[in-house]
């Protein structure tokens, strides 16, 4: 380990300002890596140094963003629903068309939140603080949604990206209502239901972010079935 660097008590101060107010580490650590013209690997003995290797606590921002996304709410007739991984850069212009397409028909969007390390990484690891694209932000949802009584958003369930099958299990769950569950792979399924019975269908939503898979061979697997894509719900009635 490279010998501590001697810094002023106003370069220090501002060093833990930064680490306090930015949302994740990686990105506290890009902010000083620019501001003191050293590297980001620099940039971290010197957090070691001052005792900031670990966040003890989110940031302000993680804890309101997650907060929000807990208690999202909708109220339109035409939903969008997507899934993002996180810690992983949004496809800035698929975002980009989503958003126009649903400012076109007046339709909501529903981000939901998957959960998956990955240690080989290039936008960040469970080593650093999770964070969640600012274009997103707004749209992200830790919520169940019921559309109507026959249609539910688990966005309070978080599958698995590499799941191969990732609507296995759920054939039962919420009964009669059809479900559709965040994943990176676009798959429908119809569920077997006895006559007399409504049918029953189980969506996932394909993603909005970038591939960012491990490299071992359910990573790989993931990444060949990663597909940006999104459901549309469109509530005509009662």
């Amino acid at each position: 380990m490279p010998p501590k660097v001697i810094m002023t008590p106003e370069e220090i101060a501002y060093f833990k300002k930064v680490y306090k107010d930015s949302p994740s580490k990686k990105k506290a650590q890009e902010i000083l890596a620019e501001r003191f013209n050293l590297g980001v690997r620099q940039i971290r003995y010197r957090a070691q140094d001052l005792g900031l290797n670990v966040m003890k606590s989110k940031s302000p921002v993680f804890n309101k963003v997650m907060s929000d996304a807990r208690t999202k709410d909708v109220e339109g007739n035409r939903v969008f629903i997507l899934a993002a991984q996180e810690s992983t850069p949004v496809h800035k212009k698929f975002i980009k068309y989503v958003e126009k397409y649903a400012s076109h028909v007046g339709a909501e969007i529903i981000v939901m939140a998957l959960d998956y390390k990955n240690k080989d990484s290039i936008h960040g690891s469970r080593n650093e603080d999770i964070w969640w694209d600012e274009s997103i932000q707004p749209y992200l949802s830790l919520n169940r949604h019921n559309l109507t009584p026959h249609v539910s958003v688990l966005a309070d369930v978080r599958v698995r990206p590499t799941a191969v099958k990732p609507m296995n299990g759920f054939e039962g769950f919420e009964g009669e209502t059809s479900l559709i569950l965040g994943h990176p792979r676009m798959q429908m399924k119809t569920v077997a239901t006895l006559e007399g019975y409504r049918m029953k269908e189980i969506w996932t939503t394909g993603a909005c972010t970038v591939p960012n898979y491990t490299l071992s061979r359910a990573g790989k697997k993931g990444e060949f079935h990663h597909t940006l894509g999104f459901v549309i719900v469109e509530i005509k009635d009662k």
